[in-house]
Formats: structure tokens, sequence, C-alpha cells
């Protein structure tokens, strides 16, 4: 799960319709960080979420996170002037074993806010 840091300053200096292309910006940056195989899709608001196929290991969770991350950061040029924003990221690696899709959004979910009660534009993994 991912929620946007910093993103309403952005809609409340510039409206609705800037704030909108500033999310479709975000989007694209999120497509340009995963494969293929890989799901994105805005929830609602601010908040995206990415399904990871095939993810072997807590590390390249920790690495697509981290490149999320930078790739986010960048400095996004809206209406001549340059906007910073970040993202808050819960990481949830499921198991085999698990078959229930609610824990597993859940358990990223509450990762996410331990995200951003850490100081944002950082990253969780779930417990």
């Amino acid at each position: 799960m991912l929620d946007l840091d910093h993103f309403k300053p952005i809609n409340d200096a510039l409206g609705h319709e800037w704030g909108d292309k500033a999310l479709v910006e975000v989007s694209n940056r999120l497509l340009k960080c995963t494969r293929a195989t890989d799901t994105v899709a805005r929830i609602g608001g601010d908040e995206f979420s990415i399904i990871l196929l095939d993810v072997n290991s807590e590390t390249f969770a920790n690495k697509m996170a981290e490149k999320i991350i930078t790739a986010i950061a960048l400095p996004l040029a809206l209406k001549g002037t340059q906007y910073k924003i970040g993202v808050s990221i819960g990481v949830c690696l499921a198991s085999p074993d698990d078959q229930d899709m609610e824990g597993i959004v859940s358990r990223s979910d509450t990762a996410m806010y331990r995200a951003k009660e850490s100081g944002r534009s950082c990253y969780r993994i779930s417990e």
C-alpha cells in the first residue's frame, strides 16, 4: 500500500485539476518502477496499491520500495512551479499459506501507517 506524503498542499494551492495531473504523473512513475507482471492501482484519493508477483525475497521488496520512494521524490513541475511530494509504503510479504486477501491488505495498510508515523517518505514491512 502506498500513500502520498504532502499531496494535500498541491490540491489546496492549485486545485483538483492540477492535483489530478500530479496523480497521473505519480501513476506513470509507479508504472516505470514496476514490471509488466505487476499490478499498479489507484485505490482512491492519493492512495495506491501495487501487487508484485513472483517476489523471491524480502530484499527484492525492499529494493522495489526504495526505487519507488526515489522516483516519487523527484520534483513535479506543475503550473510553472516545482513541487516535492513523498510516499509512505507498507509492504506485506504474502506466503503461499495466505488465503485471505483482506488480511494481506490490512497488514500492508498497517505497515504503511507505521511508515507515516516514522517520518514519512519511507517504507515498513508488516509484522
